[in-house]
């Protein structure tokens, strides 16, 4: 995930609070922004960016072998974005 401006660069000083959800044909199997001075669990669905960006590895769900997972991400003050991810 990348905070970009109205131009597409990415915003390195921008430290948001990002929350996922992903449907019931994926699973969140981690996520994180490599922020030095952050502890938080990689297993929870929420991230602060690190100088604008973060990382979320995303799963099919449990017997799940096509389909399309997914994935809504969310900020307050921000427009949420989903992502479709097909599986065959």
């Amino acid at each position: 995930m990348e905070v970009v401006d109205e131009f597409g660069n990415t915003v390195p000083d921008d430290t948001i609070q990002i929350k996922l959800s992903v449907n019931e044909k994926g699973e969140l199997a981690g996520i994180g922004s490599a922020c030095p001075d952050c502890m938080a669990s990689f297993k929870k669905p929420e991230v602060k960016v690190y100088k604008g960006k973060a990382l979320a590895v995303v799963r099919p769900a449990v017997g799940v072998t096509a389909g399309i997972i997914k994935v809504m991400a969310e900020s307050k003050g921000m427009d949420s974005v989903e992502l479709e991810i097909k599986m065959h």
